[in-house]
C-alpha cells in the first residue's frame, strides 16, 4: 500500500509526469487560449441557434401563409368550376326535354364530366398544398425549439470565457394574416322619377262651356 492507503504505481505515475512535462509548452499555450476558444465556440453556437430561430419564424409565418393562401385560391377555383358544371347540367337537361334534337345534349354531358374531373383534381391539390403549409409550421416549431437551445447553450459556453451574449428569447408565434373581407355587391341605382309635364292651357273662348263674345245690336 502506498501513501494514504492508495496503491500507486510509481512507474506509471512517473511516465505521466514525464509526458506532461514534455508537452508543457503546448499545455500552457492551450490553457492560455482556452478562454478564447470557449468564447468563439459559444458565439458560433449562439449564432447558429439564432439563425435556426429566424428560419423557424419564416416557416411558421410567411411560407405557411403563402401555402394556405394558395390552397384557398385553389378551393375558390374548385367552387367556380362547380358552378360552371351546374350550369352545363341545367342546359343539358333543358335540351333533353326538347323534341327532335337527339344527341344535342351529349357534348354538355361530356363537358360536365370533364369539369367534375378537373374540380376533383383541383380539390386534391388544394388539400396537399394546405397540408404542406401545416407541415412547414410543424417543422418550424421543432426548428425554433432547437434554435433556442443552441442559442442558450452558446451563451452559457461563451460566459465561461467572460463573454456575455444575449440569451435566446422565445419569439412570439407569427399571427396569420386576416383574410380580406368580400365587398358587398353594389346596390342597383334607381332611376330618378320624371317630372310630370305641365298641361297645355286651353285658349279662351274655344273650350266647352265657354261662351264667345256677345253681339251687341
Amino acid at each position: 500500500m502506498g501513501l494514504l492507503g492508495i496503491d500507486l504505481d510509481v512507474d506509471k505515475a512517473r511516465d505521466v509526469v514525464e509526458l506532461v512535462w514534455g508537452h508543457r509548452d503546448e499545455l500552457v499555450e492551450l490553457l492560455t487560449r482556452l478562454p478564447d476558444l470557449l468564447g468563439d465556440a459559444g458565439e458560433q453556437m449562439h449564432h447558429a441557434g439564432t439563425g435556426a430561430a429566424d428560419a423557424a419564424t419564416l416557416l411558421q409565418g410567411d411560407l405557411r401563409d403563402l401555402a394556405h393562401t394558395a390552397a384557398d385560391t385553389l378551393a375558390a377555383s374548385r367552387d367556380q368550376l362547380a358552378v360552371v358544371g351546374e350550369v352545363l347540367g341545367r342546359i343539358g337537361r333543358v335540351l333533353d326535354d326538347v323534341p327532335l334534337i337527339d344527341d344535342v345534349a351529349e357534348p354538355f354531358a361530356a363537358g360536365l364530366q370533364a369539369i367534375a374531373s378537373v374540380a376533383g383534381d383541383v380539390d386534391e391539390v388544394a388539400r396537399q398544398v394546405r397540408g404542406l403549409g401545416d407541415g412547414l409550421e410543424g417543422v418550424g416549431r421543432g426548428l425554433g425549439s432547437m434554435g433556442g437551445s443552441l442559442a442558450s447553450g452558446g451563451a452559457a459556453l461563451a460566459s465561461l470565457s467572460g463573454r456575455e451574449l444575449p440569451d435566446a428569447e422565445a419569439k412570439p408565434k407569427p399571427k396569420s394574416k386576416a383574410k380580406a373581407k368580400k365587398k358587398a355587391p353594389a346596390k342597383a341605382t334607381t332611376e330618378p322619377k320624371k317630372k310630370a309635364e305641365p298641361k297645355a292651357k286651353a285658349p279662351k273662348g274655344s273650350g266647352l262651356g265657354i261662351e264667345g263674345p256677345r253681339s251687341t245690336r
